[in-house]
């Protein structure tokens, strides 16, 4: 990256991109960027809405997201000669995006002349920092956001149905043998294709049925856990919910994650007063594909060197599909460790 004052081109934004990656490629500094968000894998299978962003001359909204509708209205007697029903459609909604979070920092040109490590390398791993951080903190907001969403469980005759609408199921029974219950009560709420988001209740019973796999009283154990799809977060739940240990369920459809950038992805924006502005892709798309925008204000520091103060930018937003056919069947659900309360 260059430290000529006042120089920062597409040149040198592809040079910071591809320190980037570099870094990344050694597992020794790697370990420092491993963002503990493995939520986000959920939010990004469950989603299928399609989003796009807004003109600037869309003042009151930033995306438009695109839903599909097919609510049926089950079965009615034959008569000859009529035909059509309900139609299959999209409902298109326009969204403002009230995830606006930022990540800043300072680096000053002075403070590596001389030094072991160059500037581009604290350049490139503090913008590795501000990705692992937007990352940490997007998938806490996700799990607040399946908090405030969730429905009512349907299953109202099974073992670990609560009268609170949720199912709560002791610390004993968190094991392989879960997986039936979970794809029953999946069956009653009409989810076609959940996901679980587990924190961590089912993951040393998940570990232990894929490695006693190959005895031959194990393989049962490893059938049930493939039942259904499954990640797992051992962070953001225990963040969010403290001592209420909670796993989600959640259908295929019934969320959608948006985001928005306005800065170019290409060549960097340089105003009249200096400030430098572009836009990012995270370097953990095998997460979520988030996009940044980032804005660099340079300052003449010591010896005519560059001080940039850097602000990294994270607007998105994580929405419930308006589309459901019952108001009670939101297709989130939630699975407490304990007895009813």
């Amino acid at each position: 990256m260059s430290t000529v004052s006042g120089v920062f081109t597409e040149t040198t934004l592809n040079a910071l991109r591809a320190k980037m990656a570099e870094m990344l490629l050694d597992s020794r500094v790697k370990l420092q960027f491993i963002p503990k968000a493995d939520s986000l894998k959920t939010l990004a299978k469950a989603t299928t809405a399609r989003f796009a962003p807004l003109s600037a001359r869309e003042k009151d909204f930033d995306v438009e997201l695109e839903w599909i509708n097919v609510c049926r209205d089950g079965v009615v007697p034959f008569a000859s000669c009529t035909f059509g029903g309900a139609k299959a459609s999209t409902n298109i909604q326009k969204y403002t995006l009230n995830y606006d979070k930022a990540f800043n920092f300072t680096i000053d040109e002075a403070n590596f002349t001389n030094n072991d490590f160059d500037f581009a390398e604290v350049m490139a791993k503090q913008m590795l920092k501000a990705d692992v951080e937007h990352m940490e903190a997007f998938a806490g907001y996700f799990i607040t956001f399946l908090n405030a969403n969730k429905g009512n469980d349907l299953y109202t005759t099974g073992a670990y149905y609560c009268a609170t609408g949720d199912a709560h199921v002791p610390a004993i029974n968190w094991n392989a043998n879960l997986m039936a219950y979970l794809l029953m009560m999946s069956r009653i709420n009409q989810f076609s294709s959940p996901i679980l988001l587990d924190g961590g209740l089912l993951y040393q019973s998940y570990l232990l049925a894929n490695f006693n796999a190959g005895n031959d009283n194990g393989k049962g154990a490893q059938a049930l856990f493939q039942g259904m799809p499954i990640d797992f977060d051992l962070f953001n739940p225990a963040v969010i919910n403290g001592d209420i240990l909670t796993d989600y369920l959640i259908e295929t459809g019934s969320v959608s994650w948006a985001n928005k950038v306005y800065h170019n992805a290409g060549a960097p924006t340089i105003n009249q007063d200096g400030l430098i502005k572009f836009s990012q892709p995270t370097k953990f798309s095998d997460i979520l594909p988030l996009q940044y925008d980032v804005a660099m204000q340079p300052a003449c520091s010591t010896n005519n060197l560059t001080k940039y103060d850097v602000n990294v930018r994270l607007k998105a937003g994580i929405f419930a599909n308006p589309t459901g056919c019952d108001s009670n069947n939101t297709g989130i659900l939630t699975v407490e460790c304990g007895n009813c309360h």
